[in-house]
């Protein structure tokens, strides 16, 4: 019987999605074409936990442009603005206080075991580099929790940890396998022209999206990227809470899979 991504996830404590933008896009997909998606080989049950971050306010949400396109994960382009920074370090504050709550959904063994996935594009780095400063800041005396693999602790009071937040963000790992779907031609351009993929996605997942020449990637590439970056944090880890920090489209072809 086939499982998709979605549906693995979704057993598999699956349990934050963080939108920090006030722009609130939603992506059409066409959802019955991911029956014919394989999952990867790797994939038949997950060891860890997933939630899923989309990265804070950007100057390119701010101008109003898309900013897609693969380069930019080696660049510095479209940071945060300072109102992303601090929706960034919130988030981090946010999921402290759900992990603290021991929800359900959660095996308790995973609760202390906190590992950060990013996209390259800057304005994910600066999300997942705030928002571990957020989450630091939370922690209490007593707290027996390790991000990246680094033992996070507090000396005395709320904040006052032993590690440098650099130290620990530092180790988050960045990969292009969850990186923004890029728009092609599209990019640079005003969000408007969103409206020229959508329709597309709508009738098809399957076919390069947009306009013929626009070089859209399409809803079957962004699955099957992720698909391989979530079965890279299963082999390389074991127990953990995994926070994907990522884009609108990414996380959302991640959760209609």
């Amino acid at each position: 019987m086939f499982t998709s991504l979605a549906a693995l996830l979704s057993t598999n404590c699956l349990f934050l999605i963080v939108l920090l933008q006030n722009v609130n896009i939603v992506l059409p997909l066409a959802l019955s074409s991911f029956s014919s998606m394989p999952l990867n080989s790797d994939l038949s049950t997950l060891r860890n936990s997933y939630v899923l971050l989309r990265h804070g306010q950007s100057t390119s949400n701010v101008e109003g442009i898309i900013s897609s396109c693969p380069s930019l994960c080696s660049s510095g382009k479209h940071p945060l603005t300072e109102e992303g920074v601090r929706q960034s370090f919130e988030a981090g504050r946010t999921l402290y206080s759900l992990l603290q709550s021991s929800p359900p959904s959660i095996p308790p063994t995973r609760l202390k075991n906190i590992r950060f996935v990013s996209s390259p594009f800057s304005r994910t780095r600066q999300t997942t580099h705030n928002a571990i400063q957020g989450f630091m800041s939370e922690v209490r005396r007593g707290d027996d929790v390790s991000i990246n693999g680094v033992n996070v602790e507090c000396d005395g009071y709320e904040g006052s940890c032993t590690v440098l937040p650099d130290s620990v963000s530092s180790l988050s790992v960045y990969t292009e396998h969850f990186r923004e779907r890029s728009f092609g031609n599209l990019d640079g351009l005003p969000l408007s022209t969103y409206s020229y993929v959508w329709p597309v996605d709508r009738m098809s997942s399957l076919r390069s999206s947009g306009p013929p020449g626009f070089g859209v990637e399409s809803v079957e590439s962004v699955y099957s990227r992720v698909n391989r970056g979530v079965a890279t944090c299963e082999r390389r880890w074991s127990q953990c809470v995994v926070v994907v920090v990522s884009h609108a489209d990414t996380l959302q072809v991640m959760q209609a899979g």
